[in-house]
């Protein structure tokens, strides 16, 4: 295991090559055990289902990005582009782009 605990408090110390000892950190005496590796299909099936809801929250996350510029490009070109970005020529021409990247991508992103 990585994390250790001895007694009822953990202890600070150095990183050895195949654990971590804490030295007087008040914490409780749980032991934890991290997955590495070398844990099998255990630690993969983990990886690809944190993998996955990560990319599909942040892939939603986006799309409601992308469907807010949609609902009223040109709103959004003079109130946010040309106000905070005035060195950008033609404002709507970026909205579209950045609706059409945040719709595509996201969803390029969540496949």
């Amino acid at each position: 295991p990585l994390l250790s605990s001895s007694g009822s408090s953990w202890s600070v110390g150095r990183v050895t090559r195949d654990r971590v000892s804490l030295q007087n950190s008040k914490m409780s005496a749980a032991r934890y055990e991290l997955l590495d590796d070398s844990s099998g299909p255990k630690a993969a099936f983990a990886t690809d289902v944190g993998t996955l809801v990560l990319r599909v929250t942040v892939s939603l996350m986006v799309i409601h990005h992308g469907l807010q510029k949609l609902q009223n490009p040109d709103a959004f070109a003079a109130n946010m582009v040309e106000k905070f970005f005035p060195f950008l020529p033609w404002p709507l021409l970026w909205t579209w782009l950045a609706i059409v990247v945040e719709l595509a991508g996201s969803l390029c992103l969540g496949l």
